[in-house]
């Protein structure tokens, strides 16, 4: 009896530590820019069919001590999915700071869930003055798994 009574509870605590991994969705370019780093965030970033909520574009040389400005150039950026073109509208006065580009793709109206789409950003000034045309970027999503951390 208390063989089995081990078993169950080593069993009970195996099937806990596997189920401490978390799945989080996210969207990158399938081709990465050497000096701007571009992540999607979903609505709900751990259900893969939650909507893209919004895209952050940085510097790449930001880190922890030392952050660097950057600035989209166009008021406007196209995004590509299904064969239909979405306009969205890009102002300044809507993000909080200078380090990041934040581009609100949710709440202009833009369902995006797909596995790909295509986005025009344009141009982007980095802090140095110089200014780098992108190229029409695919967005893919990923799946990234985490272990749980609890204190």
């Amino acid at each position: 009896m208390a063989k089995k009574m081990i078993v169950i509870i080593f069993s009970v605590l195996i099937f806990n530590a596997c189920s401490m991994i978390d799945k989080q969705y996210k969207y990158y370019p399938i081709i990465e820019n050497n000096k701007i780093h571009i992540v999607g965030y979903l609505n709900n970033q751990y259900d893969e069919n939650s909507p893209l909520s919004v895209l952050k574009i940085e510097d790449k040389k930001n880190g922890t001590h030392v952050n660097h400005k950057i600035k989209l150039l166009d008021n406007t950026i196209k995004i590509v999915k299904d064969g239909k073109e979405y306009i969205i509208p890009y102002s300044k006065l809507e993000d909080y700071d200078e380090i990041y580009i934040y581009i609100r793709i949710l709440k202009n109206g833009v369902n995006i869930t797909d596995d790909e789409f295509v986005v025009y950003l344009g141009k982007i000034e980095l802090d140095t003055g110089e200014i780098i045309k992108l190229p029409p970027l695919r967005l893919k999503k990923i799946c990234i798994y985490n272990k749980r951390k609890y204190s």
